[in-house]
């Protein structure tokens, strides 16, 4: 059965107002996992002495994330940010990727081709 199918099913099963719900209520979380995003990059401070082939997002002396802008590559804080939109938001790797690079890019006007998680 394909997500069409699936769907459908709901829709006979629930109602299409139940389905709509489910969907405005999809949508708010997403949004609140972005508005959290966005509260992490704010205040961030550039760091580019440190390695001349990255650019540094740092708060407090800590790397949140690691821009190489000759690969368009975002490398993302595993305990700063990854683990958090794992852990408390229930984010899988594809998610985190998208979420981020789509997040950052426009939020820090960097160009973001890749999205890579960083142990640093």
């Amino acid at each position: 059965m394909n997500n069409k199918e699936k769907l459908q099913e709901i829709i006979k099963t629930e109602g299409i107002n139940s389905v709509r719900k489910m969907i405005d209520e999809i949508s708010s979380i997403q949004q609140s996992v972005k508005d959290w995003l966005i509260e992490q990059i704010d205040g961030l401070t550039i760091d580019l002495k440190s390695n001349p082939n990255y650019i540094i997002y740092m708060k407090d002396d800590c790397g949140y994330f690691y821009y190489d802008h000759k690969k368009c590559t975002l490398w993302v804080s595993w305990s700063k940010i990854w683990s958090i939109l794992e852990s408390k938001f229930g984010l899988n790797d594809q998610e985190i990727k998208d979420l981020c690079g789509s997040t950052a890019g426009e939020t820090l006007k960097i160009k973001v081709d890749t999205t890579r998680k960083s142990q640093l």
